[in-house]
């Protein structure tokens, strides 16, 4: 078993060394694909001993799938993980016992982890948001990744084994930087919103999780089917409530209320409002979707 993992970066010299070194163990190579730095985070990969690939991004989908076309043959598992995030120390030690175990099973194609949330340096404890489950070590032959602008997973043709431990997602930055990524997040999320009703991305690889692959394959049918068909005049406050109150948010951490309050409303709202921007803009001037959501959005399709 040899796992090739790969780590997308844009300005992670906060967190990239933290990164590495989580995975570093458990891994045969890390590949570092930059999308133009321009700060430490190249020289401080290259020291931590990774192979450094640079290309154009487009989207997560689109670099990660550029990546893992980019690995040599030798690496027949890959393990994503993003910069600001790292393993546990039971999540390395599963893996390190997978790369020995002889008799893996042929029909595993992929495993999965639980994530964590910390916001504001408070580690998010509610909100039905705490204890995601993510598939990040997957089988080359037989994953990929969705080919979508926002929302992305990983799937896989066989089953998928969940393993101990955990992997934390621990963003660094400034609150001005997750506003700033976020609002770029809503744009995209909007292109997807918005082809639930237009069909306008007809890319192979823009395809349905499945639930036996992923358990967020229910999370994609309640946003496809109940959500988006809600009023958007309320979705947004809708399913803020529901985090908040029928999930416990209000009594989760300082940092879990704040991360409720700005990803659960403001981020969900933000949404709308650039798909009534979109929309708005297509009416007046009669124009094609595409048309629209480039000039608004600024997302070439």
């Amino acid at each position: 078993m040899k796992i090739a993992a790969i780590i997308l970066t844009l300005d992670e010299e906060i967190h990239i060394q933290r990164c590495i070194e989580s995975i570093r163990p458990c891994v045969d190579e890390v590949f570092i694909i930059d999308s133009g730095s321009k700060d430490d985070t190249v020289n401080l990969a290259r020291k931590s001993n990774c192979q450094i690939l640079v290309n154009r991004f487009v989207n997560q989908a689109h670099q990660f799938n550029w990546a893992v076309s980019q690995l040599p043959d030798l690496y027949d598992w890959v393990l994503r993980l993003d910069a600001d995030e790292y393993f546990d120390e039971t999540a390395l030690h599963e893996v390190k016992k997978l790369k020995v175990n002889p008799s893996l099973p042929k029909n595993i194609d992929g495993f999965s982890f639980s994530r964590s949330i910390y916001f504001m340096n408070d580690l998010v404890r509610r909100g039905c948001v705490s204890d995601n489950v993510v598939l990040r070590l997957f089988r080359r032959s037989s994953g990929q990744c969705e080919s979508r602008w926002m929302d992305e997973h990983i799937v896989v043709k066989g089953d998928v084994e969940k393993l101990p431990g955990r992997i934390y997602d621990n963003n660094l930055k400034s609150l001005s930087f997750w506003i700033e990524k976020h609002n770029n997040y809503a744009s995209r999320e909007a292109v997807e919103m918005l082809n639930l009703k237009y069909n306008f991305l007809l890319d192979n690889l823009h395809q349905q999780v499945e639930s036996k692959s992923h358990v967020a394959g229910f999370k994609r049918w309640l946003k496809q089917s109940i959500y988006s068909n809600l009023p958007s005049s309320l979705r947004a406050g809708l399913y803020f409530l529901y985090r908040y109150i029928f999930c416990l948010g209000a009594f989760d951490t300082k940092g879990g209320r704040e991360f409720h309050l700005l990803q659960g409303f403001w981020y969900r709202y933000l949404v709308d409002k650039k798909i009534s921007e979109v929309l708005r803009y297509k009416k007046q001037k009669k124009c094609d979707i595409r048309v629209a959501i480039a000039e608004k959005l600024g997302i070439h399709l």
